[in-house]
């Protein structure tokens, strides 16, 4: 595995790359700033005064005033849990315990004002991230047993005010992935006895682009629309496979020949792409106590149709292809903040968020499912340049059928099966500071 883009970008900018169990969507994050996390994200892209915002429209930029400056952290407790519901025996013993991986996630956003119509923007985020990690030997071990994904977004933007009522702005995204996935093979699928170990690893820079637009259309009122496109990797890395054991038969070994399985390291390339979004935002000001914010976000996921992972030298698939057959889903928010003192405003919020994931191809690397939020915070201004906000969340999630024959046995024969249901349940805390110069 090459460690170089990881270096690169870890050292170029001091963040940890997000790694956690995915709490938006698929594999999203979607705690890009806390104090957005106060307010489910409704309005996220109308928001006023908060360069925040700067990720989900950039457009809002525009009508802030002087540099700002804002660092934000969210600390995010999933649970992930799997209940049996009829697996085979051969796939062993033990329910894998605690799943979910606490983790911060941190985002850093600058902004300067080139002229009072003209600001240039820079957010790093890690906006795609997952992280799942089961007991070594769990019943689910053919399945999975570690899978991580981590990401960091170099977004630099431009927003032009065309007057008092318009602004639009552009941006582009520079955006490492690094993803890692272990789990066991049954040799018994190759004629042979016990486990052998898979693990695969890899990494990517990739690019893309971002639009945002604003309006006001009438007193108090805003209307964001902003659209992020789709970002291609092409991952590098490594397969490692230890501990296989074929069958001494011809027909064993022409198995593990036919899924392209032998022992030890070799070079591997897989393809991986993060979906576009649309972002629909309104904020309305009632008088000056009260803001109510919406937010629609519709996100492609349908992209990822499968996990293909093959072998450098040849282009052949090690093992075979696993299915996914996502689908693209909805976004919906609402919120209400409400300043109840000079220097203090308190948000409360919920949102739905449809998963992609469907029960026919869920596994327990993401056993994800729809989501409710529900949030709130507090900001506190303690000067005219300085203003701090801490929020909460908490996302109720659907339980995760499974019904997977053999998911990481690349050769089906073994008749392992993994069926039950992941119980899940998130928790975030977020922490953020805003500066303005």
């Amino acid at each position: 595995m090459k460690k170089t883009g990881f270096l690169v970008a870890t050292t170029a900018i001091g963040l940890v790359l997000g790694a956690t169990q995915a709490q938006a969507a698929g594999y999203a994050i979607k705690e890009t700033s806390a104090t957005q996390l106060g307010q489910s994200f409704a309005g996220a892209g109308a928001l006023k005064n908060d360069i925040s915002a700067m990720w989900n429209n950039p457009a809002t930029m525009a009508f802030m005033k002087g540099h700002h400056f804002a660092v934000s952290a969210s600390y995010i407790i999933p649970s992930a849990k799997f209940k049996e519901g009829g697996s085979s025996t051969r796939q062993g013993s033990g329910l894998g315990g605690e799943a979910g991986v606490q983790a911060a996630v941190p985002a850093l956003y600058a902004m300067w004002s080139i002229q009072d119509n003209m600001k240039l923007g820079l957010a790093l985020t890690s906006p795609f991230g997952l992280e799942t990690h089961y007991d070594e030997n769990w019943r689910g071990r053919y399945n999975a047993i570690r899978t991580r994904l981590r990401s960091l977004n170099i977004n630099p933007n431009f927003a032009y005010k065309v007057n008092d009522y318009v602004s639009l702005a552009m941006g582009v995204s520079f955006q490492y992935v690094d993803i890692d996935l272990t789990k066991k093979i049954n040799n018994a699928s190759v004629g042979g006895v016990g486990d052998a170990r898979f693990k695969a690893r890899g990494n990517d820079w990739g690019a893309g682009f971002n639009v945002g637009l604003l309006v006001k259309p009438w007193e108090g009122a805003r209307l964001g629309l902003a659209y992020r496109s789709k970002i291609t990797h092409g991952l590098n890395g490594d397969v490692t496979i230890s501990g296989l054991n074929i069958g001494a038969g011809a027909g064993a070994a022409a198995i593990a020949a036919g899924a392209n399985l032998a022992e030890g390291q070799a070079d591997i390339t897989a393809h991986l792409t993060t979906p576009e979004s649309i972002d629909f935002s309104y904020a309305q000001d009632l008088g000056e106590a009260w803001t109510l914010l919406a937010s629609v976000v519709w996100t492609r996921w349908n992209r990822f149709s499968d996990l293909d992972i093959r072998h450098k030298a040849n282009g052949t698939s090690v093992g075979s292809p696993e299915r996914q057959g996502w689908k693209n889903v909805w976004f919906f928010a609402l919120v209400a903040n409400w300043k109840v003192a000079q220097n203090w405003m308190l948000r409360a919020g919920a949102a739905y968020d449809q998963e992609p994931i469907n029960d026919l191809h869920r596994t327990a690397k993401l056993p994800g499912n729809d989501r409710t939020w529900l949030s709130a915070g507090v900001d506190w201004n303690f000067a005219d340049w300085g203003k701090i906000a801490l929020t909460y969340t908490h996302i109720f999630m659907k339980d995760g059928k499974i019904n997977k024959l053999d998911g990481v046995t690349p050769v089906f024969a073994a008749g392992d099966r993994l069926q039950g249901k992941v119980q899940n349940k998130v928790d975030i805390i977020g922490l953020q500071a805003n500066f303005k110069f």
